[in-house]
């Protein structure tokens, strides 16, 4: 058989051993390349710069991590957290006069904000608990801050319901805003188990109970109005009562919790 005719025959074959050959010679030239004896550090000097270089970049990697995840914290904190205004922080001194004078308004503001909206309210569907000790008062206040808020949206979404449609029934009626005790609301915290985080040491909450009538598109306006960034909501009940009769408000009893973040020691201290 002639070398043209075996070629012919075999001409897949050869094309793979050619290819194969090909492969094989630049595999080794990487690989003697990296690992050629020659190259590798011997002395302490070598190995010394290797450590050292090696040191510098798992500290920049770990900085680079510390700094994604520090993002990522700030955004989650962001999207949960309700951020109290400086309003509704303890001051240094005559704590109970204070709480006393900002709730007082907090109440007179709201009653002023319905009746000019011609939306029902009694002064004492707003309640809060008489607070006692230091503890107490501050969480108060975050609960004034939160009924603040609440007030805030329910108003905003009778005013774009209204806004889009003046024949709107909008918000009618404000049958309770009331902060649920930190006495209830400890005695439904459970103490963590051995291993796992304690939540109190991170964080602080409160409740606040409430229930309106409106019609449907405000109170799904209200809704959408609860997440906030850094003054979110978190809408733990909804529940909708329809109307009895076609052209009624229906009844919306709800309860939302609002998370505030305490800073961790390091940020307390400034560094």
């Amino acid at each position: 058989m002639d070398a043209g005719a075996f070629v012919q025959e075999n001409r897949r074959w050869l094309l793979g051993a050619a290819f194969g050959g090909l492969a094989w010679l630049i595999a080794s030239t990487v690989i003697d390349s990296i690992y050629d004896p020659s190259r590798v550090a011997t002395s302490p000097r070598q190995l010394g710069a290797l450590a050292n270089a090696y040191d510098q970049n798992a500290l920049q990697q770990a900085r680079e991590d510390q700094q994604a995840l520090a993002a990522q914290r700030a955004q989650l904190e962001g999207e949960l957290a309700f951020v109290v205004d400086d309003r509704f922080r303890v001051p240094r001194s005559d704590v109970d006069q204070y709480v006393f004078q900002v709730g007082g308004e907090l109440k007179q503001a709201i009653l002023a904000e319905a009746n000019r909206r011609n939306v029902q309210v009694e002064a004492n569907a707003i309640q809060w608990a008489a607070p006692n000790g230091l503890e107490e008062f501050r969480a108060t206040l975050f609960g004034l801050d939160m009924l603040q808020a609440v007030q805030e949206r329910l108003f905003a979404a009778h005013d774009a319901s209204v806004g889009a449609d003046p024949d709107a029934l909008g918000l009618s009626a404000i049958q309770q805003l009331r902060i649920e005790e930190q006495r209830r609301q400890r005695s439904m915290r459970s103490a963590p188990k051995a291993g796992e985080v304690d939540l109190r040491e991170l964080l602080d909450q409160q409740r606040v109970q409430l229930q309106f009538q409106a019609d449907a598109v405000t109170a799904t306006r209200f809704l959408e109005a609860c997440r906030r960034t850094n003054r979110t909501l978190v809408v733990d009940s909804w529940q909708v009562v329809a109307p009895v009769r076609p052209g009624e408000p229906c009844t919306v009893k709800a309860s939302v919790t609002a998370i505030a973040f305490r800073p961790q020691q390091n940020e307390e201290r400034g560094e």
